[in-house]
Protein backbone atom coordinates (compact mmCIF):
# COMPACT_ATOMS: atom_id res chain seq x y z
CA UNK A 1 0.00 0.00 0.00
CA UNK A 2 1.19 3.40 -0.83
CA UNK A 3 0.04 7.25 -0.09
CA UNK A 4 -0.68 7.82 -3.79
CA UNK A 5 -3.21 4.70 -3.80
CA UNK A 6 -4.73 6.01 -1.02
CA UNK A 7 -5.83 9.10 -2.82
CA UNK A 8 -6.19 7.69 -5.70
CA UNK A 9 -9.19 5.67 -3.77
CA UNK A 10 -9.98 9.01 -1.90
CA UNK A 11 -10.69 10.66 -5.10
CA UNK A 12 -13.03 7.92 -5.91
CA UNK A 13 -15.29 8.17 -2.84
CA UNK A 14 -15.13 11.88 -3.09
CA UNK A 15 -15.96 12.56 -6.98
CA UNK A 16 -18.50 9.20 -7.17
CA UNK A 17 -16.79 7.93 -10.72
CA UNK A 18 -13.38 6.64 -11.32
CA UNK A 19 -13.84 9.05 -14.60
CA UNK A 20 -14.27 12.35 -12.72
CA UNK A 21 -11.55 10.28 -9.73
CA UNK A 22 -8.94 10.20 -12.94
CA UNK A 23 -9.72 13.59 -14.05
CA UNK A 24 -9.19 15.44 -10.65
CA UNK A 25 -5.79 13.14 -10.57
CA UNK A 26 -4.53 13.57 -13.78
CA UNK A 27 -4.19 9.95 -14.65
CA UNK A 28 -6.15 7.65 -17.37
CA UNK A 29 -9.28 6.31 -16.20
CA UNK A 30 -8.07 2.70 -16.89
CA UNK A 31 -4.83 3.30 -14.58
CA UNK A 32 -7.04 4.66 -11.69
CA UNK A 33 -9.23 1.71 -12.00
CA UNK A 34 -6.12 -0.59 -11.72
CA UNK A 35 -5.25 1.70 -8.57
CA UNK A 36 -8.31 0.70 -6.67
CA UNK A 37 -8.44 -2.95 -7.78
CA UNK A 38 -4.79 -3.23 -6.71
CA UNK A 39 -5.85 -1.42 -3.10
CA UNK A 40 -8.47 -4.02 -2.87
CA UNK A 41 -6.65 -6.59 -3.30
CA UNK A 42 -3.81 -5.30 -0.93
CA UNK A 43 -6.82 -5.47 1.80
CA UNK A 44 -8.43 -8.12 0.90
CA UNK A 45 -11.51 -6.18 1.24
CA UNK A 46 -14.54 -4.97 -1.48
CA UNK A 47 -14.69 -0.86 -1.10
CA UNK A 48 -17.37 0.05 -3.29
CA UNK A 49 -20.57 -1.56 -5.01
CA UNK A 50 -22.00 0.50 -8.12
CA UNK A 51 -25.23 2.06 -7.62
CA UNK A 52 -26.16 3.46 -11.09
CA UNK A 53 -23.81 5.41 -12.81
CA UNK A 54 -21.64 6.36 -8.93
CA UNK A 55 -19.66 3.97 -6.97
CA UNK A 56 -20.87 3.78 -3.53
CA UNK A 57 -19.14 2.79 -0.36
CA UNK A 58 -19.50 -0.40 1.39
CA UNK A 59 -19.62 -1.35 5.34
CA UNK A 60 -16.06 -2.05 4.99
CA UNK A 61 -15.18 0.95 2.48
CA UNK A 62 -16.90 3.56 5.20
CA UNK A 63 -14.54 2.62 7.51
CA UNK A 64 -11.36 2.32 5.63
CA UNK A 65 -11.55 5.78 3.97
CA UNK A 66 -11.90 7.58 7.90
CA UNK A 67 -8.50 5.67 8.05
CA UNK A 68 -7.22 6.56 4.84
CA UNK A 69 -8.10 10.53 5.46
CA UNK A 70 -6.15 9.89 9.01
CA UNK A 71 -3.26 8.33 7.25
CA UNK A 72 -2.80 11.58 4.47
CA UNK A 73 -3.01 13.93 7.02
CA UNK A 74 -0.48 12.41 9.06
CA UNK A 75 2.16 11.73 6.40
CA UNK A 76 1.37 15.26 5.24
CA UNK A 77 2.14 16.72 8.61
CA UNK A 78 5.13 14.31 9.31
CA UNK A 79 5.80 16.12 5.49
CA UNK A 80 5.36 19.84 6.77
CA UNK A 81 7.20 18.73 10.09
CA UNK A 82 10.53 18.16 8.31
CA UNK A 83 10.79 21.33 5.92
CA UNK A 84 10.04 23.42 9.53
CA UNK A 85 12.85 21.34 11.09
CA UNK A 86 15.01 21.83 7.94
CA UNK A 87 14.44 25.67 7.22
CA UNK A 88 13.80 26.43 11.13
CA UNK A 89 10.32 28.20 9.82
CA UNK A 90 6.55 27.03 9.14
CA UNK A 91 5.70 27.82 6.04
CA UNK A 92 2.16 27.48 5.88
CA UNK A 93 -1.06 26.37 8.18
CA UNK A 94 -4.63 25.32 6.57
CA UNK A 95 -7.43 26.87 8.49
CA UNK A 96 -10.97 25.33 8.58
CA UNK A 97 -13.71 27.52 9.21
CA UNK A 98 -17.10 28.74 7.75
CA UNK A 99 -18.06 31.09 5.17
CA UNK A 100 -18.85 33.55 7.71
CA UNK A 101 -16.06 33.81 9.41
CA UNK A 102 -13.78 33.36 6.48
CA UNK A 103 -15.57 36.56 5.47
CA UNK A 104 -16.52 38.14 8.85
CA UNK A 105 -12.67 38.49 10.12
CA UNK A 106 -10.73 35.77 8.75
CA UNK A 107 -9.31 37.58 5.22
CA UNK A 108 -8.80 41.17 7.00
CA UNK A 109 -6.78 38.95 9.95
CA UNK A 110 -4.62 37.24 7.10
CA UNK A 111 -4.37 40.63 5.59
CA UNK A 112 -2.02 41.76 8.75
CA UNK A 113 0.12 39.03 8.86
CA UNK A 114 3.51 39.50 7.57
CA UNK A 115 6.41 36.40 5.11
CA UNK A 116 7.37 36.10 8.50
CA UNK A 117 4.59 34.45 9.73
CA UNK A 118 3.02 30.96 7.74
CA UNK A 119 0.77 31.98 4.87
CA UNK A 120 -2.78 30.41 6.46
CA UNK A 121 -4.84 28.69 3.71
CA UNK A 122 -8.49 28.83 4.54
CA UNK A 123 -10.89 25.95 3.47
CA UNK A 124 -14.52 26.00 4.45
CA UNK A 125 -17.62 24.04 5.73
CA UNK A 126 -20.49 24.34 7.55
CA UNK A 127 -20.17 24.57 11.24
CA UNK A 128 -20.47 20.82 12.53
CA UNK A 129 -18.31 19.45 9.21
CA UNK A 130 -15.26 21.72 10.50
CA UNK A 131 -13.54 19.58 13.40
CA UNK A 132 -13.23 16.40 10.82
CA UNK A 133 -11.54 18.27 8.54
CA UNK A 134 -8.27 17.84 11.13
CA UNK A 135 -8.31 14.44 9.75
CA UNK A 136 -8.09 15.74 6.32
CA UNK A 137 -5.42 18.14 6.34
CA UNK A 138 -6.43 21.05 8.12
CA UNK A 139 -4.30 22.00 10.30
CA UNK A 140 -6.43 24.16 12.75
CA UNK A 141 -9.97 25.20 12.90
CA UNK A 142 -11.95 28.49 13.43
CA UNK A 143 -15.54 27.18 15.14
CA UNK A 144 -18.22 28.65 16.55
CA UNK A 145 -19.17 24.58 18.06
CA UNK A 146 -17.35 23.51 21.25
CA UNK A 147 -14.79 21.61 20.14
CA UNK A 148 -14.23 17.86 21.43
CA UNK A 149 -12.04 18.04 25.25
CA UNK A 150 -9.26 16.31 23.48
CA UNK A 151 -8.08 19.21 21.16
CA UNK A 152 -5.96 22.26 22.17
CA UNK A 153 -8.58 24.85 22.39
CA UNK A 154 -8.54 29.14 22.80
CA UNK A 155 -11.37 31.10 23.20
CA UNK A 156 -10.61 33.70 20.61
CA UNK A 157 -14.14 35.75 20.19
CA UNK A 158 -17.91 36.80 21.49
CA UNK A 159 -19.18 36.88 18.12
CA UNK A 160 -22.09 39.56 17.90
CA UNK A 161 -25.69 38.35 16.65
CA UNK A 162 -26.45 41.30 14.69
CA UNK A 163 -30.03 42.02 12.80
CA UNK A 164 -29.50 43.92 9.73
CA UNK A 165 -31.99 46.52 9.17
CA UNK A 166 -32.56 47.93 5.90
CA UNK A 167 -32.05 52.17 5.76
CA UNK A 168 -35.24 53.99 6.24
CA UNK A 169 -36.84 50.76 8.86
CA UNK A 170 -39.06 52.48 11.12
CA UNK A 171 -35.97 50.89 14.34
CA UNK A 172 -33.44 53.11 12.95
CA UNK A 173 -34.65 56.34 14.84
CA UNK A 174 -32.03 58.83 15.86
CA UNK A 175 -29.76 57.35 18.17
CA UNK A 176 -30.60 54.03 17.66
CA UNK A 177 -27.78 51.78 18.83
CA UNK A 178 -29.63 47.86 19.38
CA UNK A 179 -32.72 46.57 19.37
CA UNK A 180 -34.40 43.83 21.45
CA UNK A 181 -35.14 40.59 21.11
CA UNK A 182 -39.15 41.24 21.65
CA UNK A 183 -39.37 44.25 19.39
CA UNK A 184 -38.07 42.34 16.54
CA UNK A 185 -40.46 39.67 16.61
CA UNK A 186 -42.56 42.81 15.42
CA UNK A 187 -41.38 42.25 12.14
CA UNK A 188 -40.52 39.43 9.10
CA UNK A 189 -37.14 37.92 10.03
CA UNK A 190 -34.41 36.71 7.35
CA UNK A 191 -32.56 33.89 9.53
CA UNK A 192 -29.71 31.55 8.99
CA UNK A 193 -31.05 27.81 9.31
CA UNK A 194 -31.24 25.69 12.19
CA UNK A 195 -28.33 23.93 11.49
CA UNK A 196 -26.35 27.22 12.30
CA UNK A 197 -24.91 28.12 15.62
CA UNK A 198 -26.27 31.47 15.14
CA UNK A 199 -29.73 30.14 14.37
CA UNK A 200 -29.33 27.83 17.58
CA UNK A 201 -28.55 30.99 19.88
CA UNK A 202 -31.94 33.05 18.11
CA UNK A 203 -34.02 29.96 18.80
CA UNK A 204 -32.64 29.40 22.50
CA UNK A 205 -33.71 33.19 22.90
CA UNK A 206 -36.62 32.64 22.29
CA UNK A 207 -37.86 30.08 23.43
CA UNK A 208 -36.68 31.82 26.70
CA UNK A 209 -38.51 34.84 26.42
CA UNK A 210 -41.23 32.93 24.72
CA UNK A 211 -41.52 34.75 21.71
CA UNK A 212 -43.22 33.79 18.41
CA UNK A 213 -41.40 35.65 15.20
CA UNK A 214 -42.38 36.24 12.19
CA UNK A 215 -39.68 34.01 10.04
CA UNK A 216 -40.44 34.91 6.44
CA UNK A 217 -37.36 32.95 5.05
CA UNK A 218 -33.90 31.29 5.76
CA UNK A 219 -30.90 31.02 4.12
CA UNK A 220 -27.11 30.11 5.20
CA UNK A 221 -25.52 32.31 3.06
CA UNK A 222 -24.73 35.47 5.21
CA UNK A 223 -24.27 37.77 2.29
CA UNK A 224 -27.63 36.33 0.86
CA UNK A 225 -29.35 37.18 4.08
CA UNK A 226 -27.75 41.06 4.58
CA UNK A 227 -29.19 41.51 0.31
CA UNK A 228 -32.55 40.38 0.96
CA UNK A 229 -32.39 42.88 4.09
CA UNK A 230 -31.14 45.65 2.13
CA UNK A 231 -33.82 45.00 -0.65
CA UNK A 232 -36.30 44.84 1.81
CA UNK A 233 -38.17 41.78 2.67
CA UNK A 234 -37.32 41.49 5.97
CA UNK A 235 -34.75 42.09 8.90
CA UNK A 236 -31.91 39.66 8.44
CA UNK A 237 -30.06 38.28 11.65
CA UNK A 238 -26.16 37.16 11.29
CA UNK A 239 -22.63 37.22 12.37
CA UNK A 240 -21.15 38.83 9.12
CA UNK A 241 -20.24 42.41 9.35
CA UNK A 242 -22.92 44.44 7.24
CA UNK A 243 -22.36 45.76 3.62
CA UNK A 244 -25.31 47.89 1.61
CA UNK A 245 -28.23 49.52 2.63
CA UNK A 246 -28.27 47.87 6.18
CA UNK A 247 -27.08 49.28 9.59
CA UNK A 248 -26.19 46.19 11.93
CA UNK A 249 -27.83 46.52 15.73
CA UNK A 250 -26.62 44.47 18.44
CA UNK A 251 -29.65 42.27 19.42
CA UNK A 252 -30.55 42.26 23.26
CA UNK A 253 -32.09 39.55 25.12
CA UNK A 254 -33.07 41.09 28.64
CA UNK A 255 -29.74 42.90 29.80
CA UNK A 256 -27.05 40.69 27.44
CA UNK A 257 -26.13 41.02 23.91
CA UNK A 258 -27.22 37.56 21.75
CA UNK A 259 -23.81 36.33 20.83
CA UNK A 260 -21.56 32.98 20.27
CA UNK A 261 -18.11 32.18 20.98
CA UNK A 262 -15.80 31.67 18.33
CA UNK A 263 -12.89 28.75 18.78
CA UNK A 264 -9.73 28.25 17.62
CA UNK A 265 -8.72 24.08 18.51
CA UNK A 266 -5.56 22.25 17.19
CA UNK A 267 -4.47 18.55 17.86
CA UNK A 268 -2.03 19.26 21.07
CA UNK A 269 0.93 17.29 19.43
CA UNK A 270 0.87 19.48 15.96
CA UNK A 271 4.47 19.84 15.20
CA UNK A 272 3.45 23.65 14.55
CA UNK A 273 1.36 24.02 17.66
CA UNK A 274 3.63 26.89 19.57
CA UNK A 275 2.97 28.45 16.17
CA UNK A 276 -0.51 28.00 16.31
CA UNK A 277 -0.93 29.15 19.89
CA UNK A 278 0.81 32.68 18.58
CA UNK A 279 -1.79 32.89 16.02
CA UNK A 280 -4.69 32.02 17.88
CA UNK A 281 -3.35 34.91 20.73
CA UNK A 282 -3.52 37.42 17.83
CA UNK A 283 -6.66 36.49 16.12
CA UNK A 284 -7.78 37.01 19.72
CA UNK A 285 -6.39 40.27 19.96
CA UNK A 286 -7.16 41.41 16.30
CA UNK A 287 -11.34 40.19 16.95
CA UNK A 288 -11.01 42.55 20.26
CA UNK A 289 -9.95 45.28 18.59
CA UNK A 290 -12.64 45.16 16.16
CA UNK A 291 -15.23 44.90 18.70
CA UNK A 292 -17.76 47.47 20.29
CA UNK A 293 -16.14 49.16 23.45
CA UNK A 294 -19.15 50.11 24.90
CA UNK A 295 -22.63 48.86 25.64
CA UNK A 296 -25.50 50.88 24.29
CA UNK A 297 -27.63 53.19 26.56
CA UNK A 298 -31.14 52.01 27.42
CA UNK A 299 -32.82 55.07 26.13
CA UNK A 300 -31.37 54.23 22.41
CA UNK A 301 -32.43 50.86 22.21
CA UNK A 302 -36.09 50.33 20.54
Amino acid sequence: MNIRRLEYFLSVVDTGTVTHAAAQMHIAQPAMSRQIRTLERELKLNLFVTEGNRLVLTAAGRQFSTMAREVIATVRGTEHAAASLRTGRVESLTVATTVASARGFLADFIATTTTEDPALIVRTADHYAIEPMLDSGADLIISPAPTSRHLRSVDIADLQVFAYVPDGHELLDAGTEAVRLDRLCDFSLIVPSASSVSRRQFDAAIVELELEPHIRAESDDGASVIGLSSSGHGIGIGTEPPRGAVTALPIFVGDRRLSLRLFAAWRPEHFASAAILDLAHRAEDFLAQRAPSAEPATDSMP
